[in-house]
């Protein structure tokens, strides 16, 4: 008979904040839940996992620059210099590849003005000057 008491006891009058003397004797505990805090703890620990990866991607980028710096400094910088210019040179000068073959080296600038003019000038079948966009069908 305690039992059935108590069940109407929790059936009925369950939602007040002090458990009844009766569920208490039948060893029932309230079922509320304070979700405001579960809310805070639940943000509180996703802000520190937020700055925790934050932190850890911001030590990554550091070593990799430190990294980068120290094989900058042991490349050197006349060294980086150096390939920057021959590579400048590579697109701004002449030079003689292979004669025999024909291979010459000339000035990116100059080679792209070559082709458009070489291109105007001697349209192939179904040349327009005009940029086709879509594929047609």
């Amino acid at each position: 008979m305690r039992i059935a008491h108590s069940h109407s006891d929790v059936a009925s009058g369950g939602s007040s904040s002090a458990p009844s003397p009766v569920a208490v004797a039948a060893g029932v505990q309230p079922e509320e839940m304070n979700t405001a805090v579960l809310v805070q703890i639940v943000l509180g620990v996703a802000v520190v996992v937020v700055v925790l990866v934050v932190i850890v991607f911001q030590l990554m980028n550091l070593t990799v620059q430190t990294v980068e710096s120290e094989l900058a400094e042991g490349v050197g910088r006349d060294a980086l210099a150096e390939v920057e210019l021959a590579g400048a040179e590579k697109l701004t000068r002449y030079s003689v590849l292979d004669r025999q073959a024909g291979v010459f080296r000339i000035p990116i600038e100059r080679a792209m003005t070559l082709m458009a003019d070489e291109t105007y000038r001697q349209p192939q079948e179904g040349y327009t000057a005009e940029v086709e966009l879509l594929p047609t069908e």
